[in-house]
């Protein structure tokens, strides 16, 4: 008997086309026929879902997500869909809601690897390392010769402070592949977290041999020689990253502490990474010891007789750089006036609104909101904001303009290695020495009170040392 093959219409001869371009991940070819197929398809959730793969693609955050629950509207149960909607909400800094939907795909397709790759980078990237490790190790036994998976189980060690064993990783894929191209910038990375940034340059060298020019290797090997103390040849370093990667925020902050960069790029960064972090900043913080609250509070007590018991509570106190609210949090039962709070990420803000302890919450970067304003307050604070301020002398200025007469200035910052006066870490954190901060405060007219060297928090299970410093307009 003859059988008559169904007709395929022009949507869908414009889906299969699509997805076929989706596959080799031309996401930019397939945009204009999935636009023209949802034309043709209207309530089509495959269509949708295509659409929210190409903006993934794209790395179109909110883009992928309007498509992804235009798609779920129309399939609500379809945990593909589910799946493209946690990694959108992932791309959009929604790590609650990006696990959320991961965990109930995962629920819904146990064997499915890429549910629980999504799975495992979200709790990789929320802190809860062993539970990752335990995912991505489980995705290389089922298939060891993937090297995509073993370089997820690298950077997740990398991530956790597991940092040899990445490296031994590392190793091995390159060993198998020298030609595994994107392998060599996280290497290099993982060794700079290290703290070994001998060894991430000369790894930084080999990749640029075997895997050609790159933006993030050109960033990478910068740091390196950043940390190394060699500036001229990191400045030609970020030079070539910047031409690579014009609009890479990174890149623009680390060519920052090398005066070659604006502020504003410099703030892009800097919102950016706070805005990521936001929903879990606070427990990161917990887990990791931080005590510059604690360090702050302290120093106040000790120049201010009658703090501690309420008997001679501050004035207006200036919280720049407030994130979440933590010294705010600490400060705000010890004054007879307002706390002024300044951030320059809207969802740090946010966390900080929540606590109701604030009278008033800017969104500014730090150094303008100093110079723009003329309000005199009793206590300026900055918890560990000087590590994300590329001119660190600015900051100081600007916080003794802010000052009352008898006011004092209260920060913590980090410090560099030994012999060094100015440093920038892996991280992109910068560092400042004593006789830095000592020439750096009596420029803007202050005499340092207190000026001592204390553990900040853990990073990678040590200490991270730096200074509680605080100062007094100069006689």
């Amino acid at each position: 008997m003859n059988q008559i093959a169904p007709v395929r219409t022009t949507g869908d001869l414009l889906l299969s086309e699509a997805a076929r371009l989706l596959g080799t991940g031309a996401a930019s070819a397939a945009l204009p026929l999935l636009q023209a197929a949802l034309q043709r398809l209207e309530g089509s959730a495959p269509a949708q879902g295509l659409m929210a793969e190409a903006h993934l693609q794209l790395a179109d955050g909110p883009a992928a997500l309007a498509a992804a629950e235009a798609a779920l509207a129309l399939a609500p149960d379809d945990p593909r869909l589910r799946l493209l909607r946690a990694q959108a909400r992932r791309l959009c800094r929604d790590p609650a809601g990006a696990m959320q939907d991961a965990c109930l795909v995962v629920e819904a397709m146990p064997h499915d690897a890429q549910a629980r790759r999504v799975l495992a980078t979200m709790l990789s990237e929320g802190g809860q390392h062993d539970e990752a490790l335990f995912l991505f190790w489980g995705l290389v036994q089922e298939d060891g010769s993937c090297q995509r998976r073993r370089i997820d189980l690298a950077l997740a060690l990398s991530r956790s402070g597991r940092f040899e064993a990445a490296e031994e990783l590392y190793a091995l894929v390159r060993s198998e592949s020298v030609e595994t191209r994107g392998l060599g910038t996280p290497r290099v990375r993982n060794m700079l977290s290290a703290g070994d940034p001998g060894r991430a340059l000369a790894l930084a060298e080999d990749a640029a041999a075997l895997e050609g020019p790159s933006g993030a290797l050109h960033a990478a090997r910068g740091q390196a020689l950043m940390e190394l103390g060699r500036r001229d040849e990191a400045r030609q370093a970020l030079e070539s990253a910047m031409r690579l990667q014009p609009g890479d925020a990174f890149v623009a902050h680390l060519a920052a502490a090398l005066g070659q960069a604006d502020g504003e790029v410099h703030q892009g960064y800097a919102r950016d990474l706070f805005d990521h972090y936001a929903p879990f900043f606070e427990a990161s913080l917990i887990s990791l010891n931080y005590r510059a609250p604690a360090l702050v509070l302290r120093a106040l007590e000790a120049l201010r007789p009658g703090l501690a018991d309420g008997s001679a509570p501050l004035g207006a106190v200036l919280d720049l750089g407030c994130g979440t609210g933590l010294l705010g949090v600490v400060v705000h039962d010890r004054l007879s006036d307002g706390l002024v709070g300044v951030d320059l990420s809207p969802r740090m803000l946010d966390q900080a609104r929540a606590k109701g302890i604030y009278t008033a919450l800017h969104l500014d970067e730090a150094c303008h909101f100093l110079e723009a304003g003329t309000d005199r307050f009793d206590a300026v604070l900055a918890g560990d904001v000087l590590i994300y301020v590329a001119d660190a002398r600015r900051m100081l200025r600007g916080m003794a303009r802010r000052l009352a007469p008898n006011g004092i200035a209260v920060f913590t910052c980090e410090a560099p290695p030994d012999g060094l006066d100015e440093a920038i870490n892996a991280q992109g954190r910068f560092q400042h020495g004593e006789a830095f901060l000592r020439a750096a405060l009596a420029a803007a007219g202050l005499e340092p009170c207190i000026l001592r060297r204390e553990a900040l928090r853990l990073e990678a299970g040590e200490p991270v040392p730096g200074w509680i410093v605080a100062a007094r307009h100069a006689p």
